[in-house]
């Protein structure tokens, strides 16, 4: 069974590849296939080689992190504009 953390992760992956799927504006070299998804699995294999526990809390907000840090990227979306907010 999934756990609440993972299962936040997996909504939130499929939530941000559709946002790039809904914005063909956004170039290859910043969106899903060709960046954020490469961003994200190079997250998970460095958590997964930690020497060390950190709390699931932690990992979660790491991938989030992860996932998210380009979605309203200022080369695309104008200073001010609240649209992916």
């Amino acid at each position: 069974m999934m756990s609440t953390d993972d299962a936040i992760v997996a909504a939130v992956e499929r939530r941000v590849k559709a946002f790039y799927a809904e914005h063909p504006e956004i170039k290859p070299s910043h969106g899903w296939e060709d960046h954020v998804s490469v961003v994200h699995m190079h997250t998970q294999r460095a958590l997964q080689s930690l020497l060390y526990s950190i709390p699931t809390s932690v990992r979660r907000n790491i991938e989030l992190a992860a996932l998210l840090h380009d979605v309203d990227d200022s080369k695309y979306f104008p200073e001010g504009s609240s649209e992916n907010a």
